[in-house]
């Protein structure tokens, strides 16, 4: 009977090994599968968050550009109504031009007179060429500028009327206004915190 009970013991102390590996195993297996369900909701839940920080990094980049088109659309908006501005301007100037440069009252009270052609040398067109940028700025000579002042071809009649010469700074000064509006236009859209009123 002892070896019995030895056997008995042996046989459940052998079982008991088992049991207590089957459940250690176990014991594993859920630890590692509860584990790995945790560290998936947590991956998860940090995927959530970067698509949404994502989703909301578009949208905001996508709403500046938007504000950023409608200021380019304004501003362009604004240099075109000045520029048709400046065009009537310089219409209604150039319709003026043959009544400025053609007639003149000696006095306020006398008669219209034809007036009295005004000659530009040919020097003077050039000064006023280079002034202006048209022509070149010659190279500084002192001997030259001597030369210059006796400069019979420099002292002829150019040819160029009044209303020639109102007629050409009429182009320029409309020309100089539409470089000041696309520079007020530059500068707006750079520093849009100095904008220039329209």
């Amino acid at each position: 009977m002892n070896a019995l009970l030895t056997r008995l013991r042996g046989a459940l102390a052998r079982l008991g090994l088992a049991s207590l590996a089957l459940l250690l195993a176990a014991g594993a297996g859920y630890g590692y599968g509860f584990g790995q369900g945790q560290a998936r909701t947590a991956a998860d839940a940090q995927l959530a968050t970067l698509h949404r920080d994502i989703a909301l990094a578009q949208a905001a980049a996508q709403e500046r550009e938007l504000r950023l088109a409608e200021r380019g659309d304004a501003l362009a908006a604004r240099l075109a109504r000045q520029q048709l501005a400046d065009a009537d301007a310089t219409a209604q100037l150039k319709r003026s031009l043959d009544r400025v440069s053609t007639v003149y009252r000696p006095a306020p009270d006398a008669p219209l007179q034809p007036l009295p052609r005004c000659v530009f040398t040919r020097g003077f067109v050039g000064v006023l060429n280079t002034a202006i940028g048209a022509e070149p700025v010659p190279a500084a000579d002192p001997a030259g500028a001597a030369a210059a002042e006796t400069d019979t071809a420099g002292a002829t009649d150019s040819g160029v009327s009044q209303a020639d010469l109102l007629d050409h700074l009429t182009d320029y000064g409309q020309r100089c206004r539409r470089l000041e509006h696309q520079l007020d236009a530059l500068i707006d859209w750079l520093h849009p915190d100095k904008e220039t009123p329209p």
